[in-house]
């Protein structure tokens, strides 16, 4: 069955797609990044849905993506207000790493003209290159930073992705080679779990703006 979506919300969701697996992002940590459940990126970036990025908040996708608000659109945008897309996906396991991808492929229709719409894979369970090691050198990081104070005001997963940079930029903490999103998200998720304090609360049912998606602050 094919879906129309707003012309202008195809093309934030294909370019923040795009610009998402350029920066090395999977799925699961851009939306850490931007204070959303990873089901929602994923409904985003499925093509026989009509899910879509909120036009409202592209200053800030742009931002963590590293590209000006401008790039967030086709260069050349249709002039329809509507895009109607018949597309397909498709489970595909490769047989050398047993690893499932979900590829989709499909056509744009518009004023009675058509486009072909370039496929793309997405990796159903992405492999991190990570070490148990890595891993909890972060997480030390952040107690440390909770034991410090810093979530006491709160902080989103973006603001604390960038701090710990440029803390590692300034020589004041050292950070895994491998430093990434996921490393990051995983810590926050076992500093959420813990019994005794201090541990963090996610608030997400606080005021949200565009800077605080998603919000920890010490649970004191």
């Amino acid at each position: 069955m094919p879906i129309t979506i707003p012309t202008l919300s195809y093309e934030l969701n294909t370019t923040v797609r795009m610009h998402r697996e350029a920066k090395g992002y999977t799925q699961e940590e851009f939306a850490f990044l931007i204070g959303k459940n990873v089901k929602e990126v994923e409904d985003n970036e499925d093509l026989t849905t009509d899910s879509a990025y909120d036009i409202n908040h592209t200053n800030f996708y742009a931002r963590v993506l590293g590209k000006l608000p401008k790039d967030m659109f086709f260069k050349d945008s249709f002039e329809e207000a509507t895009i109607k897309v018949y597309a397909t996906k498709t489970e595909i396991e490769k047989k050398n790493t047993g690893k499932t991808n979900i590829k989709f492929k499909g056509t744009g229709s518009f004023n009675k003209k058509s486009t072909v719409i370039e496929s793309y894979s997405i990796p159903v369970d992405p492999n991190y290159d990570v070490s148990t090691e890595d891993q909890a050198l972060v997480l030390s990081i952040l107690e440390d930073c909770l034991k410090d104070g810093y979530f006491k005001e709160g902080a989103t997963g973006y603001k604390l992705y960038q701090d710990l940079l440029a803390k590692a930029e300034s020589g004041e903490i050292q950070l895994p080679n491998s430093f990434r999103p996921i490393l990051v998200s995983r810590a926050i998720t076992k500093l959420c779990n813990k019994r005794k304090k201090p541990k963090l609360l996610p608030h997400r049912k606080l005021p949200k703006t565009a800077e605080k998606w998603l919000l920890y602050k010490e649970d004191v």
